[in-house]
């Protein structure tokens, strides 16, 4: 009878701790999973800034960088001149990155 009742005890407490297990891994792989977003994201940002600072140099010289798309950091960065605009009297700049994969 005792042994039953230990034996009924220990298999709970191994289920127990099985299924705290599999939520510490299923913790961990989402915390992965965001870690890695972030990452992809940061370098997305940056890559775009680049692209921004090189298109400024690019018109500081005289060219037109625009619709031009550039590899950085092992990304594509799209780089648009927008024309001159009546509000400001210069032309913008915007540089897209997709971190999507």
């Amino acid at each position: 009878m005792k042994k039953s009742v230990a034996l009924v005890i220990v298999w709970g407490l191994v289920i127990i701790i099985a299924l705290l297990s599999i939520g510490a891994i299923y913790l961990m792989g989402n915390q992965t999973f965001v870690a890695e977003h972030k990452i992809r994201r940061l370098r997305a940002y940056y890559t775009a800034k680049a692209a921004l600072i090189h298109a400024l140099e690019e018109l500081r010289k005289g060219r037109n960088p625009d619709n031009t798309s550039i590899p950085l950091n092992k990304m594509q960065a799209d780089i648009k001149v927008n024309p001159i605009s009546p509000y400001s009297g210069c032309k913008t700049v915007s540089a897209t990155v997709d971190y999507s994969h």
